[in-house]
């Protein structure tokens, strides 16, 4: 980031995706499709609703 214009891109455009992130555990974590590929990913097989919800709560505390 070079100046303050790309600092509040970044900003906005990182708090929306946590929200988004956030919505779809919120609402959609247990009916996503984790049969084959989602299940034998090491980086969302074993990740919880609950965690997600929790850290993307956290960080858009920063955020606000």
């Amino acid at each position: 980031m070079k100046t303050l214009d790309d600092a509040w891109k970044w900003f906005e455009s990182t708090r929306l995706q946590l929200r988004r992130i956030q919505r779809l555990a919120e609402h959609y974590w247990d009916d996503l499709p984790w049969e084959k590929r989602l299940e034998r990913d090491d980086h969302f097989r074993l990740l919880q609703s609950a965690t997600v919800q929790g850290e993307t709560r956290f960080s858009l505390a920063f955020l606000r």
